[in-house]
């Protein structure tokens, strides 16, 4: 079996997009990473899938966070993002993140109610904002601060408070559980970085800072020692894009 180290040390040849040559350590690498991050959000994806379609078999009784139509309305669409996630896409050049504006609101009930039928518990509330983001990663983004929460503070509800300033929007994902490690706090966005016994793999903050910084904006732990954990999500909003 090709093992992620025996790739990341170059010992195995991996051939490209049906070329006869071989890929160079550092584009194995490229693969590898790749491979994994869609892994790891399809993982992330399915958790609250299973839980959604668990709930619409059943047919009957209270659905929780919302009605039947609104619960269908969230399954079709992270199926299909899912299936946009694990299609096949050329290994040569990555392609520009084109970027559009998106109902901030839209996002956070698809990714609200997806972690709530995964058992999690999570506040927030409308705010009609627009950023300009790519719905697909910022989804994404979402996805992993949320599921974070869950694992490093379970028992504590993850709560998602969005404020507008200078045109742009801010997103904090936050909870009340032990915080981040202070031996953890300049390292926690690298990959592989992950606190004791954690039971992930330390790769899902690395990936929404990737995406984030590809959206333009910024991702960064915003709470201190012992204060539970705070990410804070920046990007443009439409005041901001439209002076741009």
């Amino acid at each position: 079996m090709k093992t992620h180290e025996k790739f990341q040390h170059g010992d195995i040849p991996v051939a490209l997009g049906g070329s006869r040559g071989f890929a160079t350590r550092e584009s194995a690498s490229v693969v590898v990473a790749d491979c994994e991050d869609r892994l790891h959000a399809v993982r992330s994806g399915l958790a609250g899938l299973a839980g959604a379609l668990h709930v619409l078999a059943q047919g009957s009784g209270e659905l929780p966070g919302g009605s039947r139509e609104r619960l269908e309305s969230m399954v079709v669409a992270e199926v299909e993002r899912l299936q946009r996630l694990v299609a096949p896409s050329p290994l040569s050049e990555p392609e520009d993140v084109v970027l559009e504006p998106v109902e901030l609101d839209r996002v956070l009930a698809d990714v609200a109610l997806s972690r709530r039928m995964a058992g999690q518990e999570v506040a927030w509330s409308t705010t009609g904002h627009t950023v300009w983001a790519c719905r697909d990663d910022l989804v994404e983004v979402v996805n992993i601060l949320l599921v974070n929460a869950w694992r490093h503070a379970q028992g504590s509800p993850a709560r998602i408070d969005v404020t507008e300033t200078a045109g742009s929007v801010r997103i904090a994902v936050s909870d009340r559980g032990p915080g981040v490690p202070v031996e953890l706090r300049e390292s926690i966005f690298q990959r592989g970085v992950r606190r004791p016994h954690s039971p992930g793999q330390g790769l899902g903050l690395a990936m929404a800072r990737e995406m984030v910084t590809a959206l333009g904006g910024s991702l960064e732990l915003c709470s201190g020692p012992g204060e539970g954990a705070c990410f804070v999500l920046m990007l443009a909003g439409d005041a901001m894009h439209g002076a741009a």
